[in-house]
């Protein structure tokens, strides 16, 4: 399937309402926008299969300029989210994409070039769990903190994993971890910058 230009308050594209089950298999969502959250898409309480899509070029003025996720159990497998942007100064967190309080499975996905103006470039990750395996983020940006990957009392199993040329204006170019669980096997972290005048952490930033 193919969705384009579309605007809604959540879920530019698509709103996933709570309880339901859903797959989408094979799709382009592209140009879409939210003057909340979810640009792409909103998962409200739900569970949603997202397997060989393109999430890209849309924008959320809150949360997750391509895909929100709240309550809910997202997986997301051979697809790309890219181009993405969270605009709110104030809360524009998960330029890519943000989930709040649920579960996340990332499998050989890219994750590019997407752009927050708080934190999380790539993906933003507040209590959930989070595994991510194969997967590539490059060219993500946050005014904020964690580049490519932000998460707040989390738990994240990275592995066999790129994030490469991310950046940030705060902390952890590649990835920021707070009060949080962070595990890395066979991951590649590289070229990341965190430039502002009192940033820490270009590769990674871990704090309590």
């Amino acid at each position: 399937g193919y969705i384009a230009g579309s605007i809604d308050n959540d879920g530019g594209a698509i709103y996933i309402s709570p309880q339901a089950n859903v797959v989408l298999a094979n799709c382009v969502i592209t140009e879409s926008s939210a003057s909340d959250n979810g640009g792409g898409i909103f998962l409200d309480q739900a569970t949603a299969s997202i397997t060989g899509c393109t999430i890209s070029n849309s924008s959320a003025n809150t949360g997750g300029g391509g895909i929100y996720s709240l309550k809910s159990a997202l997986s997301v497998v051979d697809s790309t989210i890219s181009g993405n942007t969270a605009t709110s100064t104030s809360y524009g967190d998960g330029g890519g994409l943000l989930v709040n309080q649920g579960s996340l499975h990332l499998d050989t996905t890219n994750v590019v070039s997407n752009i927050a103006a708080g934190d999380g470039g790539g993906v933003g990750a507040y209590s959930t769990n989070v595994d991510v395996s194969s997967s590539t983020f490059n060219g993500n940006t946050a005014d904020g903190s964690g580049g490519a990957y932000v998460q707040s009392e989390s738990v994240t199993f990275m592995k066999d994993s790129t994030v490469t040329s991310n950046s940030v204006g705060a902390h952890g170019g590649g990835i920021s971890s707070n009060s949080s669980t962070l595990k890395l096997d066979t991951v590649r972290i590289q070229s990341n910058a965190a430039t502002g005048v009192y940033s820490n952490g270009g590769g990674i930033h871990n704090s309590d």
